[in-house]
């Protein structure tokens, strides 16, 4: 690195400057010094979303003596405790909250480390202890600009709102034929809850009747960043998005099988207000994963929900999901339903194995992602690097339970870090350990049954009921009359009902499945029960959590059902008695 000789004017060419420190600890602080006739610049702290950043290092809260060469200096050094500002000059879409946010993350593993921040000015003020020998032997009164360029070798860098929205929009605009840009509603502070949807104009292992029926794709997703503050699949599913959307452009035939065979939704933020505070829990700090329905708690079916919990509430009755992921942080490993335990078990909290009517294949695909992910697969905490979710820790009001009894859509919960939010630099290390994982997971979707329900005009029934005989977990077909029910390798028996017509048939999904060419069952339900008009989706949630056999619930539902019970008998014995009476005057 070159400084220029005029002493007025500090100036750092940008061509000799180093990449950004990586991973910012005490190692690397004193590996970085600048140092030019004998005076040493102080080490900047860079904000993690931008490609170049300015700062301007005020003076020392402590007054120093300036002479370049009075040793006396170095030792008193380590007297004071070192609070130097930091200016910041650009990243205009990123306001002064979220670079707080990003300095913080970044010297959080130095000892003793705090940050402030004057709003007014823009700048952060920065209190570092541990790392006092580093700092500032002053020079000049007005100290130099430093301008860091990130590297160039990185994949993934951490988006702030703006520049999350703005790279999803990029996206969009770059695939226009096969992507889609929504938003299923707003956060408290009114951000937009982004989804990009990625899509071919190509469909394999459609049925024979797609054309008639206006077949629709099984549908998956990925969902990220519930937890503001646990941001490594926030990152992970924006840059799969870019990823898959490349490589189908490519030709990439694994890639082209996943996205002509299924439509895949990937929201990178659910809680991005979470995100801009830094803060596990959104603006109205309520836990977003502790504020769904849930299956064992009536309570829960008749609260007010955060904005952002209905609006991923409203989407799954929307779309009928098969298959999905809940990224968090905090741990590394894939946990799968029940997160939540009935009533009857006394003060469960730990180590209680609540199994799902499906629990076969959630350990079977949770294995398939941790399989795929030797940290994941090697674990010394978790076995296999899979759990299921309330033998780790019982939770009540999850998303991942949600998704599974009161939808069609099969969700894990796979926590990518220990870290929460590790350092931007770590990012690529996670795609490399996950790529194969995101890959192959999305893959499991060929374990499935493809079913079409017409009536006996050909026609499609949409919202009849799906059951596998023995699991008491129920689905429904779509608007063009198709489900997808997802099944280990076996013989199974399948039950399509309508206004009490109902129809069974015997299928197989092989071990050896090809993907995109899952089995397909037709079924034909009589006309008259296919004319059902749309009952209440709230309604239905309820009666889904009294299939499970759930006490709370079902007291719930079966009083209200005695209820209407006892009326019925009421109206039948007086009907009787009606025509008794009827009768005995015709007789006289």
């Amino acid at each position: 690195m070159r400084i220029s000789s005029n002493p007025t004017q500090p100036h750092f060419e940008t061509s000799d400057l180093p990449v950004m420190i990586q991973g910012l600890d005490l190692t690397a602080l004193k590996s970085v010094l600048y140092d030019h006739s004998s005076m040493t610049y102080p080490v900047s702290i860079k904000p993690l979303n931008a490609q170049y950043s300015e700062f301007r290092i005020e003076e020392l809260e402590s007054p120093l003596d300036t002479s370049p060469k009075n040793e006396k200096i170095r030792s008193q050094m380590g007297e004071f405790e070192p609070t130097f500002i930091v200016y910041l000059h650009n990243e205009k879409q990123v306001d002064l909250l979220v670079k707080k946010i990003e300095t913080i993350h970044l010297v959080r593993n130095i000892e003793s480390t705090s940050v402030s921040s004057n709003k007014d000015n823009q700048k952060l003020q920065v209190t570092t202890t541990a790392a006092k020998q580093i700092y500032l032997k002053r020079l000049y009164r007005e100290q130099p600009t430093v301008l860091l360029k990130r590297s160039s070798n990185s994949l993934l860098t951490y988006h702030s709102y703006d520049s999350l929205t703005a790279k999803l929009t990029d996206l969009h605009q770059r695939y226009a034929n096969m992507t889609s840009l929504f938003s299923i509603g707003k956060s408290v502070a009114q951000r937009e809850l982004w989804v990009l949807k990625l899509f071919s104009n190509t469909t394999i292992g459609a049925p024979d009747q797609s054309s008639k029926l206006g077949y629709q794709k099984p549908k998956f997703k990925y969902v990220a960043n519930m937890h503001g503050d646990e941001t490594v699949g926030r990152e992970l599913v924006l840059y799969l998005a870019e990823f898959l959307l490349s490589k189908y452009q490519q030709g990439d035939s694994r890639i082209r099988k996943l996205l002509d065979f299924m439509d895949i939704y990937l929201m990178p933020s659910m809680n991005p207000d979470g995100f801009e505070m830094d803060d596990r829990y959104n603006a109205n700090g309520v836990d977003l994963n502790r504020d769904f329905p849930d299956q064992y708690v009536a309570s829960s079916f008749s609260k007010t929900y955060q904005p952002e919990t209905k609006a991923v509430m409203d989407w799954l009755a929307k779309d009928k999901f098969v298959l999905s992921v809940n990224f968090h942080g905090g741990a590394v490993v894939a946990s799968y339903p029940f997160d939540s335990v009935s009533p009857t078990v006394s003060n469960a909290e730990y180590a209680y194995y609540s199994a799902s009517p499906d629990d076969t294949f959630f350990r079977m695909v949770a294995k398939a992602y941790a399989d795929a992910n030797p940290d994941m697969k090697n674990s010394r905490e978790f076995t296999g690097g899979i759990t299921n979710g309330a033998y780790w820790y019982v939770l009540f009001g999850g998303m991942q339970d949600y998704n599974y009894w009161s939808n069609n859509c099969f969700e894990i919960t796979v926590e990518l870090s220990d870290l929460k939010h590790p350092p931007e630099s770590q990012l690529d290390g996670f795609w490399n350990a996950n790529k194969e994982s995101l890959i192959v997971y999305m893959e499991q979707m060929k374990y499935m049954v493809m079913g079409v329900v017409t009536d006996s005009k050909g026609n499609p029934v949409p919202n009849a009921t799906v059951k596998v005989i023995g699991n008491s977990k129920t689905i429904t077909t779509n608007s063009a009359g198709v489900f997808f029910r997802l099944l280990t390798p076996g013989n199974y028996t399948l039950m399509v009902s309508q206004n009490g017509a109902s129809v069974n048939k015997s299928i197989e999904v092989p071990t050896n499945v090809e993907f995109g060419n899952p089995p397909t069952a037709y079924f034909s339900i009589p006309s008259s029960a296919s004319n059902s008009s749309p009952s209440n989706p709230f309604a239905s949630i309820v009666t889904k959590a009294s299939s499970f056999h759930q006490p709370r619930v079902t007291s719930f539902v079966a009083s209200l059902f005695m209820t209407s019970l006892s009326n019925i008998w009421l109206i039948i014995m007086l009907s009787v008695i009606s025509a008794i009476y009827v009768s005995g005057n015709m007789m006289s």
